[in-house]
């Protein structure tokens, strides 16, 4: 690969794009707003909900990544992200007479409808009860129809740095056990899915689909129950199953086999092994986190490095890597006018006003793998929004920093 274009910069194909670039790999990211993107990509400005304009398109591309999540969870949205616009994508690749060596689509083994715990794999029928999984197959056929060599990657549940609900939530004491037999689920750390993307592009004759799934796919129930202990939390209550709970949509075992011959290495064997990685990280339960020296604000504490022993931008950047591991809670960085020497991070209330008119920046994690900032310039009590992807916050937030 010399000239990949990624399309749905979001935090999986951001985190893509910049394992690339350190490949020596040009890089383009096209999504709705490109200012969000590491200043190391190439931007290409679009909304795959439309038709694309066909002189966008960098020309001679030899790898096309799909990597798009839908605006909300509902039929309506996946049709027009997965379906529609991979659609797009492919007539103005088509139009524009583009001879694309590789085509990969981020798929998703909700194409698989089994309820019984059986184990699937490539070959298992297709037959998807539920829209998500419809869509993405019908998605998987608009793939198919192509000229080109593509691959679509069916990956299970991803997890990992900024992805870590379903720890939070037996941390917080939010989940609990369900009566009844075993209910599997499917699971891939965020980095094993980023190295499998890369991997399926660079065979030279992939296979027209992959299940992309680490190793071991477990009980909930015995998931739950290791995360409590491993967290030290005590036993989970159990309580009786719920109709039309979204964990109980398929009930199946994935096999990685085709994967796995293909040559590809996971780094994170199961989830206890990605898991174990992710709570080695800072988390908002750490004593840094609850430290309250200052008077004023909740949870106001004065940065000066205090993780890495240095200041300014640099000293930031161990904050983002402790910032990205929080799913639901809420940091605020409030930044004074000279910035390298004064830090500060507010927790865990949104910043939701600026009374005092300084400069302030907000930093809320949201469920679709981005950081929400809200930004205050100093002297005013208006703010402006944006999302970014969560792999591309950092520098951002470097940008952002600059302008208050």
């Amino acid at each position: 690969m010399k000239r990949v274009l990624i399309t749905g910069c979001g935090d999986v194909g951001t985190a893509l794009g910049l394992r690339l670039r350190k490949q020596d790999v040009e890089v383009w990211g096209l999504r709705r707003r490109v200012d969000l993107l590491p200043r190391t990509f190439r931007p290409v400005q679009a909304d795959l909900h439309l038709p694309l304009d066909l002189g966008i398109l960098p020309r001679e591309l030899d790898t096309v990544f799909f990597i798009v999540t839908a605006d909300t969870f509902s039929e309506e949205s996946y049709r027009r992200t997965y379906v529609e616009g991979l659609r797009h994508l492919v007539r103005a690749l088509e139009k524009g007479g583009h001879r694309v060596q590789r085509l990969v689509f981020a798929s998703s083994t909700s194409v698989y409808g089994q309820q019984d715990g059986s184990w699937v794999d490539e070959n298992s029928p297709t037959e998807p009860a539920h829209f998500s999984g419809r869509c993405m197959l019908e998605a998987e056929g608009v793939l198919a129809s192509t000229a080109w060599r593509s691959v679509a990657l069916r990956s299970g549940g991803i997890y990992g740095p900024g992805r870590s609900k379903l720890m939070d939530r037996v941390r917080a004491g939010r989940e609990s056990l369900r009566e009844g037999p075993p209910r599997y689920v499917n699971l891939i750390h965020r980095e094993d899915l980023v190295g499998a993307l890369d991997h399926v592009a660079r065979l030279a004759e992939p296979a027209p689909c992959y299940v992309a799934v680490d190793h071991e796919p477990v009980d909930r129930n015995e998931l739950l129950g290791w995360l409590a202990s491993a967290l030290e939390v005590g036993p989970l209550p159990i309580e009786r199953a719920r109709s039309h709970d979204r964990s109980d949509r398929s009930n199946k075992r994935c096999r990685n086999d085709r994967l796995l011959k293909s040559g590809f290495h996971f780094r994170f064997a199961n989830y206890r092994a990605g898991y174990q990685a992710l709570m080695r990280l800072p988390s908002p339960h750490d004593d840094f986190y609850n430290y309250r020296p200052l008077a004023g604000w909740e949870g106001v504490v004065r940065y000066y490095g205090a993780l890495s022993g240095k200041r300014g931008y640099t000293a930031a950047r161990p904050l983002f890597d402790f910032v990205k591991q929080l799913s639901t809670s809420c940091l605020s960085v409030a930044c004074h006018p000279s910035i390298v020497d004064d830090v500060l991070f507010v927790g865990p209330k949104p910043l939701q006003s600026n009374p005092a008119g300084e400069a302030r920046v907000s930093i809320e994690m949201t469920g679709y793998g981005e950081v929400l900032f809200r930004a205050y310039p100093a002297g005013s009590e208006e703010c402006s929004e944006f999302k970014v992807p969560r792999a591309a916050a950092l520098d951002v937030l470097s940008r952002v920093l600059e302008q208050l």
